[in-house]
Parts: structure tokens; C-alpha cells; sequence
């Protein structure tokens, strides 16, 4: 028999299947035979969905996106490129987008018509919902929610139980922390004490 290495994925795709992953029947991409996707949901044939992962609705999931743990994902949502979704995250929404090299990891929540890109980080038990939109290399981390039309992006730091809300723009290296509230039509594009 002769082989042709048609790409690195092709092999691992071919490790996969003989180890407890089957073809995801719309669209090809790998999932665990102990994760749950509906049959509905789209899965571009370099995605791996793995674990315990869960995934219900009218999702998309194209590019080279993984998913493992226990993370859920439930509505209409749409991830693509090189995003990680793990742990126990939890994401549900009407327009969720999730892309570039997000990672939303730990207990973080996506919810409503978030936007998570570039190559930001939501952890810990952090929250974005509403119209907020993460990107850059932010991070959103700690009980810290970000929510109404706010902007993170920028080097920013959101972390502890600080909220930025309404139409809020945090930049830069903004560093929001403790008990803050940012809110209204700031801008915020420096450290923030409590």
C-alpha cells in the first residue's frame, strides 16, 4: 500500500479516527466519541471538538479551532480561525463571533452578541455579553465582566470584579481592576486604580 502525506492534518485526522473520534458528518472536522454535537451544527474538517465538549444550535466552526473539556456552546455562534475554547467555558448567544487566536478558557461566559478576536483572553470566572467586543491581546479575566457596547482591546487588563459597561472603551495598556466600574463614553487607556 502506498501512502501520500497530504498534509500534517490528514494525519493526524487519521490518528483521531482510530482513537475514539469519529467524522462529524457536516462538514468533516473530528469529534470526540464522548462530546455531543447535533447533527446540525457545521464542523470544518480541521476543527477537533473533544472531551466532554457540548455544542447545540446554529453553529458554525471552520478554520483550525478546538474545542475540549466541558465547554458548552448553545444558539447561534460562529468560530473560526485559530480559536481554543476549553475548560468548562460556556457560550450562548444570538450572534456570538469568536475568531483569530481567541482563547476562552477556566469558567469564562460568552453570551448575546459578544465578539471575541485577535488574539484575546477570557478566564477565570469573567463574563463579556451584551454588544462588548474583545480583541487585540485584552484579557478579561477574575469575576470581571465586560458588557453593554464596551470595547476592550489594546494590551488591557480587565481583572478582580471591575466592569466596563455602556459605551466604555478600555485601550492601550488599560488596567482596570478591584471593584471599578467603568462606564458611559470613557476611555480608558492607562492603569486604573480602585
Amino acid at each position: 500500500m502506498v501512502f501520500k502525506m497530504l498534509s500534517q492534518n490528514v494525519l493526524i485526522k487519521d490518528a483521531c479516527l482510530r482513537t475514539g473520534f469519529h467524522s462529524h458528518p457536516n462538514g468533516g472536522g473530528l469529534v470526540a466519541d464522548t462530546a455531543f454535537v447535533d447533527p446540525n451544527v457545521y464542523i470544518g474538517t480541521n476543527c477537533i471538538i473533544g472531551d466532554y465538549a457540548i455544542i447545540i444550535g446554529i453553529i458554525e466552526i471552520r478554520g483550525d479551532v478546538h474545542i475540549f473539556g466541558h465547554a458548552q456552546i448553545y444558539g447561534r455562534v460562529y468560530i473560526s480561525e485559530h480559536a481554543q475554547i476549553f475548560d468548562q467555558a460556556f457560550i450562548s448567544g444570538d450572534e456570538v463571533e469568536i475568531f483569530g487566536h481567541a482563547m476562552i478558557f477556566d469558567q469564562a461566559r460568552i453570551l448575546n452578541h459578544a465578539k471575541i478576536y485577535g488574539n484575546a483572553r477570557i478566564s477565570e470566572h469573567a463574563e463579556v455579553f451584551d454588544r462588548a467586543k474583545v480583541f487585540g491581546k485584552a484579557q478579561v479575566r477574575g469575576h470581571s465582566k465586560a458588557f453593554g457596547s464596551a470595547q476592550v482591546s489594546g494590551n488591557s487588563l480587565i481583572y478582580g470584579s471591575s466592569k466596563i459597561s455602556g459605551f466604555a472603551k478600555a485601550y492601550k495598556s488599560a488596567e482596570i481592576f478591584g471593584n471599578t466600574w467603568i462606564s458611559g463614553k470613557s476611555e480608558i487607556c492607562e492603569k486604573i486604580m480602585p
